[in-house]
């Protein structure tokens, strides 16, 4: 075997006039040598830009094709091919995305037009990659040509990712390529960013420590956006059509897109309802007569736009009635723990324009006082719930520590290596618990504890989602659930009640959950958590996902005989609620991310990901602060709830009355079980579906041979009894142990 160790591999392979040389990013792109940058390139990254660029006097990027080849395609294709990305790039958000991730300093030199970025004109692919650095009198230029986009991945050599960089300095092929741009490329690219976006008037904004104030995008914002630019890419089409630079023949390609639309019927949920929405526009941008087809007036145009966008990407359940959430935006690029600003903002009641810094240091005496409330909630589930253990009240605490946490999931899952891993970090959390057991009064106290708008519900029934004569109400109201965890707005959404339904129906509960997380993959766009609350009984998810959710079994009941005192303790615990301590949190939390915390080697035996310990971490530098030890409830690591759950679950059932529908096969050591035993023992427990299908989904797959759709399913009897806690009856003693039994 070759020894890797002995051979140091150059990832980037930087020539610079002929000699390979080690420079680094700020090196190759010298902003104290040359004042002028134009690049053009595949892609480029916000956080490049804030990095290495932000020095120059002036920057201009043009953003080619990043993903798929176009060689070798028809005019007719690149046209289909770039009218669909480009529309579908702007129904992403994906440039005022790119704007928000700008540092204020950088959003403020494209407002002023001292930066500008272009994409290629639909029609059109760039598929060049140069740039071009000088200075003043252009007594020093260099043209940089190569593989590496404006990234740091691409400059990197720490990547194992082979790219080539080659550099010229004071060349004569800086004019050629120069004169390039300037007869070709500027000829046929449009611009990147909405022209709104670039509007200082007309932004919301926040002041930053060096007094450049800071753009903030709301998701209504967005909406607007996408409007104004779908208008903007369309005109672009009309200018350049007008001069010549694109034939008039794009009409009748962009006309013939409808008929391409069953193709893509099989991609992604999501990407779906866009590319729906660019066909459904093409049917109505172009006017009818097939001689001379242009686009409609402007009018016309802008009406058509507005009611595919609007029908398109908000998808609200058709209903006034819908209960109001909490805004609580995200902004990291804004955070800055100077000012005590977390990145997180608020809506300003008295000027919508100009949100809120959310956050703001407590003194110790609040901190004393909210640690004082938090003992209080637990002192009284130790004093009224029956056989309450400290580990007990280490649940009520992890969904504390859950609620906190809530505003920065996203960004935890950005840090992911893998999507896999991402997926321990979980947006939903379920508190699982019996009648009398307090789950709804949990909810009521965490949602004040973390409060950011007085004139919200705390949380939300279920049953009170959407109208009790709203028709399709069912279906209507998973929609509902599905547009709140899409949005930006990382206020966490608490839901009171979820019935049996939600878990045992798979188009609901289940789909939601893994279709979701999977979309989300590393984090993106900020999105808010749920929190629900269900019956013990009720909750049944299958491995896949259980894996990308939180359980926590919070399910003993209040002793009846105090009843009266009970309710009393809970109404004068509400009373003594502030939002002092979670307005403390968000700021250390945030000073934690700006550390660039990494939680990616704090895993458990299990393998998952304690996403909450720095939560943990900042409790304890609490207690260090008010000077008491830890406390025996306080939770020191996650919970595996939904695991143990389902081992409960067929540890019953086997040790049950179905404990004669098991077989043992001795020569395979297999278990087998008639599981539509199931469906004649318990037909109405779990309502509409099957019992066997709920015992099925609660199997891992590690225990289960072959597939679970036969009438008996085989088990590895060792296997399935090292996961239920149980002793193998079947396995054959040694004489030792027979001897010394007992």
């Amino acid at each position: 075997m070759i020894d890797m160790s002995l051979f140091e591999i150059t990832r980037t392979n930087i020539v610079l006039d002929g000699q390979k040389v080690n420079l680094p990013i700020e090196g190759i792109f010298n902003h104290e040598k040359y004042q002028h940058f134009i690049g053009v390139t595949y892609s480029c990254s916000p956080r490049f830009i804030n990095q290495f660029l932000k020095g120059f006097e002036t920057v201009e990027i043009v953003v080619g094709i990043p993903e798929e080849s176009h060689l070798q395609k028809a005019n007719a294709e690149i046209t289909k091919i770039t009218y669909e990305k480009q529309l579908n790039n702007v129904l992403e958000s994906e440039p005022p995305k790119f704007f928000r991730d700008l540092s204020p300093e950088n959003q403020e030199a494209f407002q002023q037009q001292k930066f500008k970025m272009w994409a290629a004109s639909i029609g059109y692919v760039i598929h060049s990659k140069f740039y071009l650095l000088w200075n003043v009198d252009k007594s020093n230029t260099r043209l940089i040509f190569g593989s590496a986009n404006l990234s740091n991945h691409a400059f990197s050599n720490q990547i194992n990712q082979l790219e080539e960089v080659l550099i010229f300095d004071n060349n004569d092929l800086f004019e050629v390529m120069k004169q390039r741009y300037v007869d070709d490329i500027s000829q046929v690219i449009t611009p990147y960013f909405p022209k709104n976006i670039l509007n200082v008037k007309s932004r919301k904004k926040v002041n930053t420590t060096n007094g450049i104030e800071a753009v903030i995008l709301t998701s209504d914002d967005l909406v607007k956006l996408k409007e104004e630019q779908i208008k903007e890419k369309l005109d672009d089409i009309t200018e350049k059509v007008s001069v010549g630079v694109l034939p008039i023949q794009i009409y009748a390609d962009i006309k013939e897109l409808p008929r391409e639309q069953t193709e893509l019927m099989r991609s992604r949920q999501d990407q779906l309802e866009r590319t729906e929405t660019i066909y459904e526009l093409s049917k109505e941008i172009v006017s009818s007569p097939t001689k001379n087809p242009r686009f409609k007036n402007t009018a016309a145009l802008t009406k058509s736009i507005k009611k595919k966008i609007t029908l398109k990407i908000i998808q609200q359940a058709a209903s006034a009635d819908i209960p109001e959430r909490p805004i609580l935006f995200s902004s990291p690029n804004q955070r800055d723990i100077l000012l005590d600003n977390s990145g997180l903002f608020i809506e300003n009641p008295l000027d919508k324009e100009k949100p809120i810094p959310y956050g703001k240091k407590a003194t110790l005496v609040q901190i004393q006082e909210s640690f004082k409330v938090i003992h209080k909630l637990l002192a009284n589930y130790e004093t009224y719930t029956l056989n309450y253990e400290p580990e007990y009240g280490s649940r009520i605490y992890e969904a504390l520590l859950y609620i906190f946490t809530a505003p920065f999931i996203y960004e935890l899952k950005r840090q992911a290596k893998t999507v896999e891993s991402a997926h321990d970090i979980p947006q939903f959390l379920f508190l699982g618990g019996n009648a009398g057991s307090g789950k709804s009064s949990l909810l009521r106290v965490l949602s004040k504890m973390t409060k950011v708008s007085p004139e919200c519900l705390a949380f939300v029934d279920y049953d009170d989602i959407l109208p009790k004569n709203e028709h399709h109400r069912k279906s209507k109201i998973i929609q509902q659930i599905i547009s709140w965890i899409q949005e930006e707005n990382v206020a966490p959404l608490l839901i009171d009640e979820i019935p049996n339904e939600f878990f045992t129906k798979e188009t609901y509960g289940e789909e939601l959950i893994v279709n979701n997380t999977n979309h989300r993959g590393r984090g993106g766009d900020p999105f808010p958590v749920f929190i629900g609350t269900t019956n013990t009984e009720n909750y049944s998810l299958p491995e896949r996902a259980a894996r990308r959710s939180y359980y926590l079994k919070i399910d003993k009941p209040f002793d009846e005989e105090f009843r009266g005192k009970t309710n009393q303790a809970y109404n004068d615990l509400l009373k003594t609620i502030t939002t002092d301590l979670y307005q403390d949190f968000v700021l250390r939390f945030a000073q934690k991310l700006d550390e660039e915390i990494s939680i990616w080697e704090l895993c458990e035996g299990k393998g998952k990901i304690d996403f909450l310990y720095y939560t943990r971490e900042i409790f304890k530098e609490y207690y260090a602060l008010i000077e008491q030890p830890l406390p025996v409830f306080f939770p020191s690591r996650r919970f595996d709830d939904s695991q143990e759950s389902n081992q409960e679950k067929w540890r019953k059932l086997y040790l049950g009355s179905s404990r004669e529908d098991f077989y043992y096969q001795p020569d395979e050591q297999l278990l087998i079980f008639k599981i539509t035993s199931l469906d004649n023992n318990l037909p109405l427990r779990y309502g509409e579906v099957k019992p066997s299908v709920l015992y099925k989904k609660a199997l891992p797959p590690k225990v289960v041979i072959g597939s679970l759709d036969s009438m008996d399913i085989e088990l590895y009897a060792d296997r399935f009894f090292e996961w239920i806690g149980v002793e193998n009856p079947y396995k054959k003693k040694s004489w030792l142990k027979k001897v010394f039994k007992g």
